[in-house]
């Protein structure tokens, strides 16, 4: 991530696995939701048993049309790998490089 000092935010499928990036600076957004059976109440998806998949989107207000709950955002930096009826593991967070933003100048 070092040597693409860009903003992107990418999903990757490899080996059966998902993996979402984000970018250091954290200008573009990504959510992670979970595919779970309608009946399952709603709150903090802390049972991953009844996970059946994963969704990775730029905007969680596309979730609930696929039956898909929010987990968390990823955060700016942060590599995370996605497998089933598992929680999300996080393999690496690059440090947020500092940066002036022009409202406060």
């Amino acid at each position: 991530m070092s040597l693409t000092p860009l903003s992107y935010s990418l999903t990757i499928l490899f080996d059966e696995c998902i993996y979402a990036i984000r970018d250091p600076f954290g200008n573009r957004p990504l959510c992670l939701g979970a595919l779970v059976p309608p009946n399952t109440p709603l709150g903090k998806i802390e049972n991953f048993d009844n996970v059946d998949g994963w969704v990775v989107s730029s905007e969680s207000c596309s979730f609930p049309s696929v039956c898909a709950r929010i987990v968390r955002d990823v955060m700016p930096g942060e590599i995370v790998k996605l497998e089933q009826h598992k929680p999300p593991q996080t393999l690496a967070v690059v440090p947020r490089p500092d940066s002036m933003c022009d409202f406060f100048l």
